[in-house]
């Protein structure tokens, strides 16, 4: 009898975890607010807000309703930019031309509606997701820079091309030459967007302010820990960053969550979100 009531306890234990995992995972994306100072921002006139968002998954457990209210919320909040740092589609059996009709209601920014290539997006099909993304009105950046100016401060985006391979790990990335040798000459508040958040210390070296990054998912999971802020995250295994910031000398990279899902529909301790950063005169 004790092993039965034992039995039955630790079902009912893991399927309200279960419950309480697949509630949390399709819960609206929560926005994390984020100010940034910085001595290359002294000039702002007024502050700039980018509003980063990524891993959509479309097409795996995220389908075009959720895909609807994700667009619904981006619109809600008020910035100059959205950015996707990548894995918007999940494979080739992915209908990613449904996901333009969805995508084209994003609402037009100052600075535009910007999106780079994720491993993902590379595994649907380069041609495909390329397609998808200009018929839904986003500026792809693969590889390369958009320069802004407000008052007398130039922002540099610059959006780097995942390297496709090795999708646990991604060390290397060969474009990241390529992308500086097409740096602006002129001084300004470096931002690179990668959907890897490896490229963190290469991007430190060559004098990046700011890294928008995502991949991770922050694990989908992240267990608290008395002695971190962070907590201990399943991506930890595989990777040295998986959510949240991280900082390197004067260079500093937000590692998004993520707004869908994969491997399982599931998220504990570890919602979506969509990140909102006001840049602000120093």
């Amino acid at each position: 009898k004790i092993a039965a009531i034992l039995t039955i306890c630790v079902i009912a234990v893991f399927s309200s975890v279960g419950l309480y995992g697949v509630i949390e995972a399709y819960s609206e994306p929560r926005i994390e607010k984020f100010q940034l100072k910085d001595d290359k921002l002294k000039g702002l006139e007024r502050p700039v807000t980018l509003i980063q968002v990524t891993d959509i998954h479309y097409g795996l457990f995220y389908d075009k309703s959720n895909l609807e209210g994700l667009v619904n919320r981006l619109n809600s909040i008020a910035g100059d930019a959205v950015i996707m740092t990548g894995d918007v589609f999940h494979t080739r059996q992915t209908n990613v031309e449904s996901a333009p009709e969805v995508l084209a209601k994003l609402i037009p920014r100052k600075f535009g509606n910007f999106v780079v290539m994720g491993n993902h997006d590379f595994y649907t099909g380069e041609n495909r997701s390329i397609a998808a993304f200009e018929a839904s009105g986003l500026t792809v950046l693969r590889d390369e820079w958009r320069t802004f100016s407000d008052g007398s401060v130039f922002i540099h985006l610059a959006g780097l091309d995942d390297p496709k391979k090795n999708w646990l790990l991604g060390q290397q990335f060969p474009n990241f030459q390529d992308v500086m040798e097409k740096a602006p000459s002129v001084d300004g508040f470096r931002i690179l967007l990668s959907h890897r958040p490896t490229v963190f210390p290469l991007a430190s070296e060559n004098g990046f302010e700011l890294t928008l990054a995502g991949h991770t998912h922050g694990g989908q999971f992240v267990f608290p820990l008395s002695n971190s802020q962070k907590g201990w995250s399943p991506a930890s295994v595989v990777s040295a960053f998986t959510h949240g910031w991280y900082e390197h000398g004067n260079s500093r990279m937000y590692l998004n969550r993520g707004a869908g899902l994969t491997f399982i529909p599931w998220r504990i301790n570890c919602a979506p979100e969509i990140a909102v950063f006001e840049l602000m005169p120093s």
